[in-house]
């Protein structure tokens, strides 16, 4: 199977679950996951992007059963990745988010108060610069949404601390989803709730994207790959009763 047809049968696996989980979570909110644009840049290796704004528009604040605040939340995941048998690694990502709020509950078309992150990837980077980071940008995605959406956003008042570099777990497109969900539309009271979110992670997490691990003389993988690959996904730092 080529990269675009495994890439493409994997999103559409990711898609399917995420869709008629939220559905099931919260009727009232939005929910809208774009397909890669996916393009080959050297002999097996393909720089893949979000083709539009992800959108999880009507969300709760606080994910609680008060659903009054409502916020909206918009990703644009990119990757470099490769194929190795049935399975897509990547070498490295950037997932970009933005958090906003209507002007007024009745303004959908106006947005205020955007706090933005980005999360990275990348193995070559110097020893003091996490491999996998959060980094706060209350710009990223801005213009996305003046120019594809066509709503009116205020700019934040300061861009927020982008020198800052957060180690974080793998937080790629799917996994940033992911946290959006658990954050904002699960309700930890509801133990159907719970056992709706424990299920997506059941039916995703054998298809979660992979870090490329390099070879054994890459001085990263000496240290941050020795346990298996798939303990860094996001899905493992949530915890369920037995």
């Amino acid at each position: 199977m080529s990269f675009q047809k495994l890439l493409d049968k994997n999103h559409s696996h990711f898609t399917n679950c995420i869709l008629t989980m939220c559905s099931k979570l919260d009727i009232g909110s939005f929910v809208h996951i774009p397909p890669w644009s996916i393009e080959e840049i050297d002999d097996g290796i393909f720089k893949c992007d979000i083709c539009d704004l992800a959108k999880f528009e009507s969300v709760s604040d606080s994910g609680k059963s008060d659903r009054k605040s409502k916020i909206n939340i918009y990703v644009k995941g990119h990757m470099h990745a490769i194929k190795k048998g049935k399975d897509i690694y990547f070498t490295k990502y950037k997932t970009d988010v933005l958090y906003c709020r209507p002007n007024k509950p009745s303004e959908k078309l106006n947005l205020k108060d955007p706090i933005g992150f980005h999360y990275d990837f990348d193995k070559e980077v110097s020893p003091a610069h996490p491999v996998f980071h959060a980094q706060q940008d209350n710009s990223v995605l801005v213009h996305d949404i003046h120019d594809k959406l066509n709503v009116s956003l205020e700019k934040s008042k300061n861009r927020g601390f982008g020198s800052v570099r957060i180690p974080t777990s793998q937080l790629d497109f799917y996994s940033t989803i992911l946290m959006i969900i658990a954050d904002h539309l699960v309700d930890h009271d509801e133990g159907i709730h719970v056992s709706i979110f424990s299920d997506l992670i059941s039916q995703c997490h054998q298809k979660w994207f992979k870090p490329d691990s390099g070879t054994e003389s890459d001085d990263y993988s000496k240290h941050l790959f020795m346990s298996h690959n798939s303990e860094l996904c996001s899905h493992n730092w949530y915890c369920f009763k037995k």
